[in-house]
């Protein structure tokens, strides 16, 4: 229903006509539609946390893999939800119901970024002395940054500005 109507016009009741269980079980279990918005959004958080942590492992070539956790972390929130309004109203209502909840995926992200730097400056891949940053830095910047293009993309086209914006991070921290 939240992803039909929005989270605003989405209520108890309307939820439990159809999924065919009473409001008093929803309410018993949630306790509020705040309470299952949240569990709806913690559980594609998950997901795409787990899509991540696939990119922890050993790499040879650490802009490629960056390149890749990052067209792949970077596809907008809700992209299957064709109607801009109640894409609109879901996030704006994770963004202010579940800031716990982004919270723990940005820095899911960010120790998985953390963890690819530090293997392209093992592999000599990644110079952040030119940049003076540490491994931290650079990885709060990257997740930041790539975050912020999931919550402002339209129409689920987030590949031109990653590609751009991994262009200049490239050449800023390239050996």
């Amino acid at each position: 229903m939240f992803f039909q109507h929005g989270y605003t016009h989405s209520n108890i009741a309307l939820i439990s006509r159809n999924i065919g269980v009473s409001r008093v079980t929803i309410h018993k279990q949630f306790g509020s539609k705040e309470q299952l918005f949240k569990a709806v959004v913690t559980r594609y958080m998950d997901n795409r946390i787990a899509q991540a942590k696939q990119f922890r492992k050993p790499c040879d070539d650490f802009w490629l893999t960056l390149e890749q956790l990052l067209l792949t972390w970077c596809q907008p929130a809700f992209e299957e939800i064709p109607n801009d309004i109640i894409r609109s109203d879901l996030l704006h209502a994770g963004t202010t119901l579940c800031q716990d909840v982004v919270e723990k995926k940005q820095a899911a992200l960010r120790d998985v970024i953390a963890y690819l730097i530090e293997q392209g400056i093992a592999k000599q891949q990644v110079n952040l002395s030119r940049a003076n940053l540490s491994v931290e830095a650079f990885a709060v910047s990257i997740e930041s940054l790539f975050s912020g293009l999931v919550f402002i993309s339209k129409g689920g086209e987030t590949a031109i500005p990653v590609s751009y914006f991994f262009n200049i991070l490239k050449a800023a921290v390239s050996n």
